[in-house]
């Protein structure tokens, strides 16, 4: 098991997504953590995978769209 999967199981329980939404943000998550800046475009560049950079961005684009937060769960 490594960080990514330990991640998306504590945030599984809490936040209640399917595992396509919660692969995405932890992929954010831990994209932050390296780049250290809110930026999407440096986050694209710093997700650990094999698709372009562009897919990537619009992959973040897309979650930001459809995605509402419940800031006591992330909390």
């Amino acid at each position: 098991m490594d960080l990514s999967d330990g991640l998306r199981d504590s945030l599984k329980a809490y936040l209640g997504w399917g595992k396509p939404r919660l692969d995405c943000f932890v992929s954010m998550l831990l994209a932050l953590l390296n780049a250290r800046q809110m930026n999407l475009s440096l986050l694209a560049v710093h997700i650990d995978s094999d698709t372009e950079i562009a897919s990537r961005y619009r992959r973040m684009q897309r979650f930001f769209s459809q995605v509402f937060f419940d800031y006591n769960d992330i909390a």
